[in-house]
C-alpha cells in the first residue's frame, strides 16, 4: 500500500475509534439514570454524573388532585457551586416546526449551557435544571414512538409529504396524517398525558424547592419556560423569590382567535391549541 494511502487509512481509523469511544462514554453517562431511585422531598440523593454535574430523581405525586401512592419521577441535574442559592432553570428552545415547545429537556440544556449561564450569574449559585414530566428522563414519559427506528420512519415519510397547495389534495393528506398520529398517541399513551401539563410542572417545581429546604423559588425560564414561571407565580405567589422570564411567550395570544392558526393536532406532537399554555 502506498505510504500516503496507508497514512490516510490510519487517520480515518483513528477518527472512527475516537467517535466510537465518544459514543460509549455518552452511553455510559446516560446509564446513570437507570441507577437512580426516586428521592423523597425530605431527602435528595445526588450522584456524580457527566463529569462535573450531579444527578437525582425526585418522586412526586402523579396526580396532585388525588395525592395517591402512584408517583411521577422528575429527573434533575445540578451544576454545583459554593453558594446556598439555588437557581431553577427550565429550558424550552425553539424546536424546528414547533411553536417553541413544550418538550425540551432541561437536563440537556444545563449540560450544554450551564457553564455559560454560570459565567453570566458570576458563579455564586448552584444551577439546577430538570426534565419536566413527560419529557426526556422524567416519568411518565410521553413518547408516541418509543422505538427510534419507528420515529425516524414516521418523520421521513412526513418530510416526503407535499407542502400545502403543492397538490390538490395536499392539505387533506396533511390533516389525515395528523389524525393518524393522534390515534396512535391516544392508543399508546394510555392516559399518561392526563397528568402532564404546565400546572403539574409548577407543582413539581414547588416540591423541588421544598426538597432543598427552601420556601422561595429563584428562577430563570426561557421561551416556554416563561409560561411555567408565570404559572408558578400565579399558583404560588408567596413562594416566588427572584424570577427572570427570558424570551417571554404572550400568554393571552395562545387563547385568542389568532391561535386558530395552530392545528389542534400537529405533525410533530399532540396539542390542544385553545389550551396550549393554560396547564390544562
Amino acid at each position: 500500500m502506498h505510504p500516503i494511502i496507508r497514512t490516510q487509512v490510519a487517520e480515518v481509523t483513528s477518527l472512527l475509534d475516537v467517535q466510537q469511544d465518544s459514543f460509549r462514554v455518552q452511553e455510559n453517562a446516560e446509564s446513570i439514570w437507570n441507577k437512580l431511585p426516586p428521592s423523597s422531598v425530605k431527602h435528595i440523593s445526588w450522584r456524580s454524573c457527566y463529569e462535573h454535574f450531579y444527578c437525582a430523581r425526585l418522586g412526586v405525586p402523579l396526580d396532585y388532585a388525588s395525592n395517591g401512592s402512584v408517583q411521577a419521577s422528575v429527573a434533575m441535574i445540578k451544576l454545583p457551586r459554593s453558594s446556598r442559592t439555588y437557581l431553577l432553570s427550565v429550558s424550552t428552545l425553539v424546536v424546528t416546526l414547533a411553536a417553541g415547545g413544550p418538550g425540551t429537556s432541561g437536563v440537556n440544556f444545563l449540560l450544554s449551557r450551564g457553564v455559560r449561564i454560570r459565567e453570566v450569574l458570576g458563579g455564586g449559585h448552584d444551577l439546577i435544571s430538570f426534565d419536566p414530566r413527560g419529557v426526556g428522563r422524567s416519568t411518565p414519559r410521553i413518547a408516541v414512538f418509543p422505538d427510534p427506528a419507528e420515529e425516524a420512519t414516521w418523520n421521513t415519510n412526513s418530510q416526503q409529504a407535499p407542502l400545502p397547495n403543492m397538490t390538490a389534495d395536499a392539505i387533506s393528506r396533511i390533516h389525515a396524517r395528523a389524525l393518524v398520529y393522534n390515534a396512535i398517541a391516544e392508543t399508546r399513551l394510555q392516559g399518561a398525558a392526563d397528568y402532564v401539563g404546565t400546572a403539574a410542572v409548577a407543582r413539581d417545581m414547588l416540591n423541588i424547592v421544598k426538597a432543598h429546604g427552601r420556601t422561595m423559588l429563584h428562577f430563570w425560564g426561557f421561551s416556554y419556560g416563561t409560561i411555567i414561571g408565570a404559572t408558578f407565580a400565579a399558583m404560588f405567589p408567596h413562594n416566588v423569590g427572584r424570577m427572570v422570564l427570558d424570551g417571554t411567550h404572550w400568554h393571552e395570544h395562545s387563547n385568542s382567535q389568532e391561535s386558530s392558526s395552530l392545528p389542534p393536532v400537529s405533525i410533530l406532537g399532540v396539542v390542544d391549541a385553545n389550551n396550549y399554555y393554560t396547564g390544562s
